[in-house]
């Protein structure tokens, strides 16, 4: 299943609603460093072979961002993402509900990847996946709202869990003007479901998405998106000191 598809199970679960879309009357803006207050989503990143930068749809050879994300039970957190000519380096950060903060660090490169907690890294074979966060994958872009609500609605029709889903504004996310598309669906365990997703045309890059369920809410948005940084070689090494373990 692709990302996008996946995304969107997490959202509705149900079948992947292939939407994606931006005003195609609207000029796009440049993708530009921001700080849009917001929250996120904490799906862990899917573990898949790690993608080039060249995989999203329109993205350079080097670029970064910062997602934050919140669920139901009150943990809050923070996604810092490098990416430099195939290297990656993620940051997660989450704060549980009592206060208390903890960091783990993920490096992908050519030869290892690696898993970094309480200065020690496991090391692991390059292209575990451990570091595709995926959020910016091109997966489903489309030229128009009109042929990515089509597409969404084919999908609505063939699910019995479905009840609608629809196009319900745009808005700008991390300097990106998007598309925002509603679905609300029946939850297995009774109630329901609403999820709600902004996407940007062209590209099916997801920036923002909340889902609520008798649960409670999660989500999660970008508050920068950077396509044009200047990324440090040592941003991809391994802290000084750090006690390595390779993974059986």
């Amino acid at each position: 299943m692709k990302r996008l598809g996946f995304a969107l199970v997490l959202m509705l679960a149900i079948v992947s609603l292939l939407v994606a879309g931006c005003d195609g009357g609207e000029e796009e803006a440049t993708p530009t460093p921001t700080a849009t207050p917001g929250a996120a989503a904490t799906a862990t990143p899917e573990v898949t072979p790690t993608p080039t930068p060249e995989t999203g749809e329109g993205l350079p050879g080097s670029y970064k961002y910062t997602m934050v994300f919140s669920s139901p039970d009150g943990s809050t957190g923070t996604y810092k993402v490098w990416v430099k000519d195939g290297k990656w380096r993620v940051e997660e950060t989450v704060t549980e509900p009592s206060g208390e903060e903890s960091t783990v660090i993920y490096i992908c490169k050519e030869d290892h990847d690696y898993v970094i907690e309480d200065n020690t890294a496991i090391q692991y074979p390059s292209g575990s996946g451990m570091c595709a966060m995926g959020i910016l994958e091109g997966s489903y872009p489309y030229s128009s709202d009109a042929g990515a609500l089509a597409e969404a609605r084919a999908e609505c029709d063939d699910d019995p869990m479905c009840r609608s889903v629809d196009i319900v504004g745009h808005e700008t996310i991390a300097g990106v003007r998007c598309t925002i598309v509603e679905g609300i669906a029946e939850s297995p365990e009774g109630g329901e479901i609403r999820g709600t997703i902004w996407l940007v045309i062209d590209k099916g890059w997801l920036l923002k998405m909340e889902r609520t369920t008798p649960e409670g809410t999660e989500t999660m948005e970008f508050e920068e998106l950077d396509l044009n940084p200047t990324i440090a070689d040592s941003v991809f090494e391994l802290p000084e000191g750090v006690e390595i373990i390779e993974w059986p």
